[in-house]
């Protein structure tokens, strides 16, 4: 007889959820540790409330106050938009619109004409995505408007930035009414980027009139006091067949020395028409006046009065010319009349017309590295009387500082085979030096 042994109740095992098992972790991990480490209710502050983190509409509103607040113009402009952009993505609890409107106006103001003609193009794109295509595209319009004043130069350089911003213009046109009305911009770009560099074919291209005004200011003081304060003017204007280039410059002379009156205007300007015939020969028509300038007069002194005044018909040979015909050296032969008065010390010493035969190397934006040369080297004489005859270089460089400020030097030389008055020398020179502001249209 085989005994057993008795048999064991066996343990039942414990089931345990995923639940379960979640809730005790988190139990263990979070809730116990911070009973632990709190102290009783009896022993501790009252409870403050946490700050509650601030909406996305009071964010942009902190925002936009920053941005009104920004002293620079056109960094506010920029991140105006970015906030109509922000405002597009999703809800801002602002209108884009007037945002958009306040960034426009303080664009328009930009001094910069290629940053005020890109900044107008992402404008208008805006106005685009916000749905008003016809604010779009009077932003637009005159984005181009503005642009095809720019970069009208043919040197590489000039043609592509032209290209690039039309071709920008193209496509905010593209995107904002996906019309056909961007081929002519896409054409043009495509021409200044095929255009072979050089000088410009003739007859030459039709561009906007070039104004640059500048103005300069010197002085001293010791034991009397001279101030001069300048106003330069530069004008160029190019037809297919013709253009005129004026240069003057005008100051106020004031020297508290003088006994009788102590201000002295000075003038001296030049105009130089030309009729192209072709790329090398042309009629030109120039005129010189002089009035108390330095070069010219034969004296210097509160009651003096110099003036000079020529006027000259004849052919011009282009020797050389630049990206653009406004770029240029010229030789030319004229005739025309010559008029010269001079009162010194209350006498008129010289009150003098007559015809004139002259030959004159004239030219303008002659390169120098980055500096500009222009100058005027010639010789005449009244033809009947050789013997008052004279000879005069005028140079002046142009170095720029930056796109308004330039550094401007000039020399003149002058020979007089008539000096008026016996003492003064046949040769004389005249050294100036000034900074310069430019004003550009």
């Amino acid at each position: 007889m085989r005994l057993q042994a008795p048999l064991r109740k066996r343990a039942r095992p414990l089931v345990v959820g995923r639940a379960q098992l979640a809730a005790a972790l988190a139990w263990s991990l979070l809730v116990a540790p911070a009973l632990a480490s709190a102290p009783l209710a009896s022993e501790s502050e009252p409870a403050e409330a946490s700050p509650q983190p601030a909406s996305r509409q009071q964010r942009l509103q902190q925002s936009l106050l920053l941005i009104k607040a920004m002293p620079d113009a056109r960094p506010k402009a920029l991140l105006l938009l970015e906030l109509v952009d922000t405002c597009l993505v999703g809800f801002c609890g602002m209108e884009p619109g007037p945002l958009l409107d306040q960034a426009l106006r303080i664009i328009k103001d930009e001094k910069d004409p290629e940053q005020r003609v890109n900044d107008l193009i992402r404008v208008a794109r805006t106005y685009g995505r916000l749905e008003q295509p016809q604010q779009a595209e009077q932003v637009l319009a005159d984005a181009q408007r503005q642009a095809l004043l720019l970069h009208t130069d043919a040197t590489e350089e000039e043609r592509i930035r032209r290209a690039r911003l039309l071709l920008r213009i193209s496509l905010a046109q593209e995107v904002i009414d996906g019309s056909g009305a961007t081929s002519d911009l896409l054409a043009e770009s495509r021409a200044l980027l095929k255009q072979p560099t050089g000088p410009e074919p003739f007859p030459f291209q039709e561009r906007p009139a070039r104004v640059e005004l500048g103005v300069g200011a010197g002085g001293n003081s010791f034991t009397d006091t001279s101030i001069r304060a300048d106003l330069s003017v530069d004008l160029y204007k190019q037809w297919p067949r013709q253009d005129a280039y004026l240069d003057g410059l005008f100051a106020l002379d004031y020297d508290s020395s003088r006994s009788v009156v102590n201000g002295r205007p000075i003038g001296i300007a030049t105009l130089i028409y030309r009729r192209h015939l072709s790329s090398k020969w042309n009629l030109f028509y120039d005129h010189l006046l002089a009035v108390n300038s330095t070069g010219f007069a034969v004296a210097d002194d509160d009651e003096d009065l110099s003036a000079v005044s020529s006027s000259l018909v004849g052919a011009g040979l282009n020797l050389w010319r630049g990206g653009h015909p406004g770029s240029f050296l010229d030789l030319q032969l004229g005739i025309g009349l010559r008029y010269q008065y001079e009162y010194v010390d209350f006498q008129r010493l010289k009150d003098k017309l007559g015809a004139d035969l002259s030959l004159i190397l004239v030219g303008r934006e002659l390169p120098i590295g980055g500096s500009k040369l222009a100058i005027l080297f010639g010789g005449g004489s009244y033809l009947d009387d050789w013997n008052d005859g004279f000879a005069l270089l005028d140079t002046t460089i142009d170095i720029p500082l930056s796109r308004r400020w330039s550094w401007s030097n000039s020399l003149v030389l002058r020979y007089q085979t008539d000096t008026v008055i016996k003492q003064n020398p046949n040769l004389s020179s005249v050294f100036s030096s000034r900074f310069t502001f430019k004003f550009t249209p």
